[in-house]
């Protein structure tokens, strides 16, 4: 895909789009964390860290742990974000940096070796290819 230039949201629309897509992924990240904020310290005991995949991006788009139905909407973000992993990985980090991690947005975009400005732009794209993805599924469904 084309990557396009940064503008601030100028329709009504974009900035409807990007809420959405804010809010499901932010649902998402509560998904992947079990519910639990983070804090800094683990969750979870050394021994289950060992049997899960020593690669975190391993685990996209696949939980190794029993999931409780019902939970679709996190489901459908998380089969999107698995296929963005494997169509295009630097948008896949910028998500899991941005939902996954705490921080102030520069340390986050320095940790991808963004500037802040470049950060913005892909998560502001990518957010916008995931509530493309997810309105094109709602009107599967419908």
């Amino acid at each position: 895909m084309a990557e396009l230039a940064w503008t601030p949201v100028e329709t009504r629309e974009e900035a409807e789009l990007l809420a959405l897509a804010d809010r499901r992924l932010e649902g998402w990240a509560n998904w992947q964390r079990d519910g639990k904020p983070r804090i800094g310290f683990p969750t979870q005991s050394p021994i289950v860290s060992v049997m899960k995949p020593a690669d975190e991006e391993a685990q996209a788009g696949a939980r190794h742990v029993a999931i409780v139905a019902g939970d679709e909407a996190a489901l459908e973000v998380d089969r999107i974000v698995a296929q963005l992993r494997r169509r295009q990985k630097r948008w896949y980090k910028v998500i899991r940096v941005e939902y996954l991690t705490y921080g102030p947005r520069d340390i986050k975009a320095e940790r991808l070796g963004f500037s802040v400005h470049e950060f913005r732009h892909r998560l502001r794209w990518v957010q916008l290819v995931v509530a493309e993805a997810l309105l094109r599924k709602k009107e599967a469904r419908e």
